[in-house]
């Protein structure tokens, strides 16, 4: 599905003169938010590289984020002017109401480029739902198109996150498959159910998650990330999640497991989807952790709606979007390749 790789991996591909890149990525208001542009033109040939920026534009009034964001955008397009990389900029309405102008954008972009083309998505700050059309797109027009060489996604990891002293979500779980449609009418009372979380910082996602399907016949896996290099840093998240550990102490179809990269935890993914697929009839995946498992969860959930008669979703929650600055400081860049043929 993903598979972890660096720069120096990716040099041979994207340097290659008969081959072009289109990187799109979403600057936000995020320290992070300009780090790959940073990193690529230092790292590459700039005369093969294309980039799309997209600007999100939405109906609330201009504040002191939006300047920031302004701030940021303008900052990578001083960058490509100076180094004369091509880009192309695109507006979108968001929240997003038709999915469709995003598939025309992109197929839009690409017209522009001579192909093969590798394509990189920079999902650092990029919201799930726009993250997830772009990868169905990749998906499609890589497996009808032919034409795309390989497939990267770039995530700049914050350096941390502010602490919000109150619930951001508003509104029921939602589905990215299905748009306008309660998630619990999908479930018939004989049906068994696979849920998969990856709970947030927050704490109140997961078990509001949770506390839409229990009613049930419900398998839940509750998959909790620990740093590596700093196992220290994932307690405020463990902490914030403290009721679900009761829930698995105390019920015996609710289990907790734990992983320590993002290939790790699509391996565990993965093993839960095997199990679905033999004995499940609806798959249900809540991605609230780190940004790239978003990636994984679609092709997991793409993979058990092949299955006959199946149901399957990624659930979404909608947020207040400019409550915080939502991420402080900017750490390493991790590249991951996508392989849709597994």
């Amino acid at each position: 599905m993903l598979r972890l790789v660096d720069l120096d991996d990716i040099a041979p591909a994207v340097n290659n003169p008969n081959t072009s890149n289109l990187i799109v990525l979403n600057p936000n208001y995020e320290e992070r938010a300009v780090t790959s542009v940073e990193l690529l033109v230092q790292k590459f040939k700039t005369n093969n590289l294309n980039f799309v920026v997209i600007e999100l534009r939405g109906t609330r009034h201009v504040d002191i984020l939006d300047e920031r964001t302004n701030t940021n955008r303008d900052m990578v397009i001083r960058v490509f002017n100076k180094r004369n990389i091509r880009y192309y900029s695109w507006m979108i309405d968001y929240p997003l109401e038709n999915l469709e102008i995003i598939t025309n954008h992109l197929e839009n972009s690409l017209r522009k480029v001579t192909p093969p083309i590798n394509l990189f998505l920079d999902i650092s700050c990029m919201p799930r739902e726009l993250l997830l059309r772009f990868i169905e797109d990749f998906k499609r027009i890589y497996e009808e198109e032919k034409f795309l060489n390989k497939i990267w996604i770039l995530y700049v990891w914050a350096a941390r996150y502010p602490n919000i002293g109150y619930p951001q979500t508003i509104g029921a779980p939602r589905g990215y498959f299905n748009r306008g449609i309660d998630l619990r009418e999908l479930v018939p009372h004989d049906a068994k159910v696979m849920l998969v979380i990856f709970p947030g910082s927050q704490g109140f996602e997961a078990k509001q998650v949770y506390d839409t399907f229990s009613d049930f016949n419900t398998e839940t896996y509750i998959m909790f990330i620990i740093n590596q290099k700093d196992p220290f840093r994932s307690l405020p998240t463990l902490q914030a999640n403290q009721i679900l550990f009761q829930l698995a102490h105390s019920r015996d179809d609710v289990f907790i497991e734990y992983y320590f990269t993002i290939p790790d935890g699509i391996r565990h993914l993965s093993n839960i989807l095997n199990k679905a697929m033999k004995d499940y009839d609806i798959f249900f995946v809540a991605p609230f952790g780190p940004k790239p498992l978003t990636v994984g969860s679609f092709l997991a959930t793409h993979s058990f709606l092949k299955k006959q008669n199946s149901k399957a979703d990624i659930v979404l929650l909608s947020t207040f979007q400019y409550t915080s600055t939502y991420s402080i400081g900017k750490s390493e860049l991790s590249i991951f390749e996508i392989d849709f043929s597994t």
